[in-house]
């Protein structure tokens, strides 16, 4: 229970670093979109279920390795190209692999009664809707918090 608790704080602290990395880009909306699945982690941790850590895994390692991509981007852009990110996005990217790191160490830490099997098709769920929901995020729908509500109200 404790580790599910655990996995759940981690998953509320990559919450919190998309939250604020969309403050510092008129894109909240964005990130809450993507970061749906991530609830599910973070109610799953606190109630202690079973299925934590297979639905924790996924959850960090697709924002792991989007982290990564963004990452090796950036230092493999050129000068003029590489100030696509503020210093506060750059910072809430660092401190977001920080929490799926520690999230996926705790998920592989917590003990689950979940067959391999049954453990495995919620994990490929899980993966599926997460990435769905990334795709989704980056839909032009998504693109300005301002432009979604210049569209909405007028």
């Amino acid at each position: 229970m404790a580790r599910g608790r655990a996995v759940a704080f981690c998953a509320l602290a990559l919450i919190a670093t998309l939250v604020i990395a969309g403050l510092a880009s008129d894109s909240v909306l964005h990130y809450l979109v993507q970061s749906a699945p991530v609830w599910l982690v973070v109610v799953l941790g606190w109630r202690g279920a079973q299925l934590t850590p297979w639905t924790a895994m996924p959850v960090f390692a697709v924002w792991l390795v989007l982290f990564l991509i963004v990452r090796l981007f950036l230092f493999i852009l050129p000068p003029p190209f590489d100030k696509m990110f503020n210093p506060l996005e750059t910072a809430m990217s660092i401190a977001g692999m920080l929490a799926c790191i520690a999230g996926l160490v705790m998920a592989f830490r917590t003990r689950s009664n979940v067959p391999p099997l049954g453990g495995a098709l919620v994990f490929v769920a899980v993966a599926v809707v997460q990435i769905t929901t990334m795709c989704f995020g980056y839909s032009t729908i998504f693109v300005s918090d301002k432009a979604i509500f210049t569209r909405l109200f007028g």
